[in-house]
Parts: structure tokens; sequence; C-alpha cells
């Protein structure tokens, strides 16, 4: 893969971020299942209050993943709005 100096995006870049978001997405169903286990433990325990914070894990991953990506183009572009 050439190495652009520009700052752009080349085919080689946009295909690894795809894999990246790809692969973390395909990982979701497991790491759902684990907050669901999670989520039921802290259901049978007399600590209620980690109950709302367990149910959104899932919608932090999806965040992370998603800033992560978007990370991974900035820098890889050298940042928003050079020309």
């Amino acid at each position: 893969m050439k190495l652009n100096n520009k700052g752009e995006m080349t085919v080689g870049k946009i295909i690894a971020v795809l894999i990246f978001v790809i692969i973390a997405l395909a990982l979701l169903p497991t790491i759902m299942s684990s907050i669901n286990a999670g989520h039921n433990a802290t259901n049978a325990s007399a600590d209620k209050g980690k109950q709302p914070f367990v149910a959104i894990i899932g919608v932090f991953y999806v965040i992370g993943v998603l800033i992560g990506a978007i990370a991974w183009v900035l820098k890889e572009t050298g940042g928003i709005g050079k020309v």
C-alpha cells in the first residue's frame, strides 16, 4: 500500500476502517448476551442502583466503536477541514 502524505483517504484506509467497524459490530451479540447476564445478576441482588447503568453498556460500546472509527479517519486524513 502506497503511503499518502497529502492526508487523503485511500481505498486501503477505507477498507481498514470498514473491517474495524464490521468486526466490532460482529462482536456486539456476544457483548449484549454478557450484558444481559450481568443485568440479570444485578436484578437478583439487593443493590438496585446498578441496573440502569448495566442496561446502557451496549450503547456505550456502539458509541465507542463509532468514536474509534471517526478518530481513525481523522488521524489518517490529518484532521478536520484541512485542504
